[in-house]
């Protein structure tokens, strides 16, 4: 009986933790989906703001990232520069290189994402091109800590509901299933196919899960 409710216990905490994670992502598609309007790109962005606007994209990379796991490649950040010519200022947005193959046959793009702070890796680099557009005359569009625009943030929040959703299937399939309260012993061949299915489920949304949040498009 023990053994049956710190299971239940487990699966409800892990439950949590996957649904509390999805609701973030959530929250990025409802924002970023179109269904209500988000803020104009305009003066100096805040941090954690959905922002959206045309933007002269330079069609070329402005810093990019390259990163490994163990020595595995895993994916590149690449950062741009994108200026609102109206007012002179000049962002740092984060996407994928099809930005810079659309920016080659129109700099001006629609620019769509959520504002997040550069990390340790970046704000460095990212600061000193920050000086080198105030030298050229350019204002620009943070103050203080280095903000960037995301523009893949909505699909890697796809991603990430997708995974979560697959991963609860999993859980669910094997826990509520009378499986679960069968002895090992006594499974016939349709028991072993659920658990090898909960167990492949599970795996599947994790794989998704940890590719959507460590591998850099």
């Amino acid at each position: 009986m023990k053994n049956k409710i710190t299971g239940i216990i487990c699966v409800a905490l892990c439950a949590i933790a996957l649904l509390l994670s999805a609701s973030f992502a959530i929250r990025n598609i409802i924002k970023l989906s179109g269904i209500f309007p988000i803020d104009k790109i305009e003066g100096v962005l805040e941090k954690g703001e959905y922002v959206e606007g045309d933007l002269a994209v330079t069609p070329r990379v402005l810093y990019r990232v390259d990163h490994t796991t163990n020595f595995i490649p895993t994916g590149k950040d690449r950062y741009y520069s994108a200026f609102d010519e109206a007012t002179n200022t000049v962002y740092i947005v984060k996407a994928g290189k099809g930005l810079e193959e659309k920016a080659e046959l129109n700099s001006v793009q629609h620019i769509k994402g959520k504002v997040y702070k550069a990390d340790s890796d970046t704000k460095g680099k990212l600061s000193e091109y920050g000086n080198e557009f105030l030298d050229a005359g350019y204002n620009l569009g943070y103050s203080g800590e280095v903000l960037f625009i995301d523009t893949q943030v909505f699909f890697r929040s796809v991603i990430n509901v997708a995974a979560i959703i697959v991963m609860l299937l999993g859980i669910f399939m094997i826990a509520f299933s009378p499986v679960a309260r069968k002895p090992v012993n006594t499974f016939t061949p349709a028991d072993h196919a659920v658990v090898a299915l909960s167990f492949v489920l599970f795996i599947a949304g994790g794989i998704a899960l940890f590719w959507v949040t460590t591998i850099n498009l």
